[in-house]
C-alpha cells in the first residue's frame, strides 16, 4: 500500500482527489506541522510496513529563479542537523516526475530543507539559499530518515508557496492554524496594512494548493500502479 503523508489538513484535503484516482489502496495520513510531528507520525505508520511512502505539500522557496507555484520533486534533502542529508529513492521519484511530465506539469529538482522553524527572516532565506537548497519546509528529512532506517522507499512533491522575497505577516505566525474572525479583525484594525498582505497570501495559497492537487491528481494513480 502506497502512504502519502501531508503536515496539514488543508495539503490533505488537496491530495484527496489524487487518492480518488488511484487503481489500488492508498492511505493519506495528516501528520501534524514540524520535524517532531513527523517523526512521531512515522514511527507510528511506517510500522504497517508501507510500500512506499510520498510526501505531498506546499514549501518556502529559496531560489529567486523558482516560479510560483512551482512542482519540485527533491533530489537531496537536508535536515536541521549538520549531518542530515538524505537522498530519496531514485526509483520512485523518476514515477513522480515521469507522471508530472505526462500531465503537461513542469518539475524541478533540487535540494529541500527541513527546518524546525518557520523560515521568515530574509538573511536566514539568503544564507539557506546560498548553501544550495531550493525550497524548505519543516518535515521531509524525518519521513526521509525513518524511511531508510525501515527500507521504505521516500520521496515528496512540495509546491511552492511563496517567493523568497515574500514575508508572513507575524500576526499569521501568531494566529495558528485556526485563528478566530474576531482576532483577525482586531489585528486588521490595528494595523491595516495587514489586509492587503492576508489578500495576497490568500491568493498564493489558494494556486499552490491548486498546483499540489492538479500534481496529486497526476503522480498518485501512477505511482499508486507502481507500489500498491
Amino acid at each position: 500500500m502506497l502512504l502519502i503523508v501531508a503536515a496539514m489538513p488543508i495539503e490533505g484535503a488537496a491530495v484527496a482527489p489524487g487518492i480518488a484516482r488511484a487503481p489500488s489502496p492508498v492511505r493519506l495520513l495528516v501528520s501534524g506541522i514540524g520535524p517532531a510531528a513527523a517523526s512521531a507520525a512515522a514511527a507510528s505508520a511506517l510500522a504497517g510496513k508501507p510500500a512506499a511512502v510520498l510526501s505531498a505539500g506546499v514549501a518556502g522557496s529559496l531560489d529567486p529563479a523558482l516560479p510560483c507555484p512551482a512542482a519540485v520533486v527533491p533530489d537531496r534533502m537536508l535536515g536541521p542537523g549538520p549531518d542530515d542529508e538524505f537522498i530519496p529513492d531514485a526509483a520512485l521519484a523518476a514515477s513522480i516526475r515521469g507522471a508530472l511530465g505526462r500531465a503537461g506539469i513542469s518539475t524541478f529538482e533540487g535540494a529541500s530543507l527541513t527546518a524546525d522553524h518557520v523560515v521568515n527572516d530574509q538573511a536566514e532565506k539568503r544564507e539557506a539559499g546560498d548553501a544550495g537548497n531550493r525550497i524548505v519546509q519543516m518535515e521531509d528529512s524525518e519521513w526521509a530518515r525513518a524511511c531508510a532506517a525501515a527500507g521504505i522507499p521516500f520521496a515528496a512533491i512540495r509546491i511552492v508557496l511563496d517567493e523568497v522575497a515574500d514575508r508572513i505577516p507575524p500576526e499569521v505566525l501568531d494566529w495558528g492554524l485556526a485563528p478566530p474572525p474576531a482576532r483577525i479583525a482586531a489585528d486588521i484594525a490595528r494595523r491595516p496594512s495587514l489586509l492587503p498582505e492576508l489578500i495576497r497570501l490568500r491568493k498564493l495559497r489558494r494556486d499552490a494548493l491548486a498546483e499540489l492537487a492538479a500534481a496529486c491528481r497526476a503522480a498518485i494513480p501512477a505511482v499508486s500502479a507502481e507500489y500498491g
